[in-house]
């Protein structure tokens, strides 16, 4: 789909949540325009009011490309709609909702609520819950989208417009309902397919999203979003290939649908990084195991104290497990200060990592795939230290948390343990033999340059 600077998960909640508020179904031909505002929709479907059956057809026209995300291409056939009826209400309010700008947006939606009440009630509800989400009400928008559902329980839309809210909220699971009541009140509605299919996703119910975007590229084969919304789950599902197949069907259709450009980038780009990641995870242990072995006996030869070795050992050895190994196995002093300085590390990655997602994020890359990571065990570590040492501060709580501490002591030594030896497991040298000499040469020269450092700081700070 079109949308510029924007990662496609975020844009699908501001396309949900604008267009979904604001659709209805299609009425019948022979009573194409509601009369009385407060009229009823054929079968429990709200109405289009407007005075002009030309202007009917302009909006309609309009919502179809809109719900494709042909959003630039809405614009005029809703302009045309306005022109043709002045106080078409639902047609201000879509114009708003496919308004390049903020300014647009706010001077469209504002014309449709003083256009309210010239409208049928279903289509108030949907102004009102679209200016409930302006102004920043999800409480009122959820409970006007309920109440429309319940007066147009067979209308697709309004079903399609409370799953917009819940999506908008992240709460899937709702969403996912109402989008399935949807596509069962009309099996051709395409757009319901799609979002479903992104629910789905976001649920890891993968099969599922899988099949509601192959059922979305049925219902319209020559649009190339739906085989661009396919290959974004595919890209997910790390089917790279497929998704690049994918990419190029939606761009056999539309060579420029600009994103399905980046999805190609994209897939080629992960498709090549599974060696990489191999490599990391496998020197990486293989180096600090190493490590664990080595460091503790030339603390020794350096002379180095309880303390400085703790240091060393923390500031040096790449993973947390084997720091725990060698610190501990030299004495449970060093082993404190080594767990100490070695989470104290990690936690400064915290906002490194932040800082790269940011700038990335301001240089327009596609971040709707990845997520940025958060040492989480880094930040209990920290809010851990803050409670072991607070707690000699209330010495009425002690005789509860001394017992508590006890326990999760034991646990986690058993736990480190267990991790120490799933890493050994894990290490294979012929694996690191077959990725060849640049990747090593890389680590190792890292490990090197962090080691000096280290080490040689702490043996100047014993001459000052």
């Amino acid at each position: 789909m079109r949308i510029a600077h924007l990662s496609r998960l975020f844009a699908w909640a501001v396309i949900i949540s604008a267009l979904a508020v604001s659709s209805c179904q299609q009425v019948e031909p022979n009573t194409a325009t509601a009369t009385s505002p407060n009229a009823t929709g054929n079968n429990g479907k709200i109405p289009v009011t407007t005075s002009s059956e030309e202007a009917r057809k302009e909006f309609l026209a309009g919502r179809d490309l809109a719900e494709k995300l042909r959003i630039t291409d809405s614009i005029a056939h809703f302009d045309n709609a306005i022109s043709l009826d002045p106080n078409f209400a639902w047609a201000e309010l879509q114009r708003a909702n496919v308004s390049p700008t903020a300014k647009e947006f706010f001077d469209h939606l504002k014309k449709a609520v003083a256009l309210a009440d010239k409208a049928s009630d279903g289509e108030r509800m949907l102004i009102q819950a679209n200016e409930a989400g302006a102004n920043g009400d999800p409480t009122k928008q959820k409970e006007i989208l309920e109440k429309l559902v319940s007066a147009y329980p067979n209308d697709e839309r309004a079903h399609f417009a409370l799953g917009g809210y819940y999506f908008g909220q992240q709460d899937f699971t709702q969403a996912i309902h109402h989008y399935k009541r949807a596509t069962e009140l009309a099996p051709d509605y395409s757009t319901a397919f799609n979002i479903l299919g992104y629910a789905y996703r976001q649920n890891e119910a993968y099969s599922d999203a899988e099949n509601a975007f192959k059922k979305y590229i049925e219902l319209i084969p020559n649009d190339p979003n739906p085989y661009d919304s396919y290959a974004e789950l595919l890209l997910k599902m790390g089917r790279f290939d497929e998704a690049i197949t994918q990419y190029n069907k939606a761009l056999a259709i539309d060579s420029n649908f600009v994103n399905s450009h980046f999805g190609i980038a994209a897939a080629l780009a992960y498709k090549g990084k599974a060696a990489d990641i191999a490599f990391v995870v496998v020197a990486v242990n293989a180096l600090a195991t190493l490590a664990m072995l080595v460091y503790p006996p030339l603390c020794i030869v350096l002379g180095f104290d309880a303390q400085t070795t703790g240091v060393m050992l923390g500031g040096t050895i790449h993973d947390v497990a084997q720091v725990v190994g060698a610190g501990y196995a030299v004495s449970e002093p060093v082993g404190n200060t080594a767990v100490i300085v070695k989470l104290f590390r990690v936690f400064l990655l915290l906002p490194v990592v932040l800082g790269v997602g940011w700038y990335f994020t301001r240089m327009g890359m596609r971040h709707g795939e990845a997520h940025v990571p958060v040492p989480v065990f880094a930040i209990v570590f920290l809010l851990l230290c803050v409670l072991n040492s607070a707690m000699p501060l209330v010495p009425s709580w002690m005789p509860v948390y001394a017992p508590v501490k006890s326990v999760l002591v034991e646990i986690s030594t058993w736990g480190l343990l267990l991790a120490i030896g799933a890493l050994g497991l894990g290490t294979s040298v012929k694996t690191i033999i077959r990725l060849g000499w640049r990747h090593i040469t890389t680590v190792l020269g890292a490990t090197a340059v962090i080691f000096m450092m280290v080490t040689g700081g702490l043996m100047l700070l014993r001459f000052m």
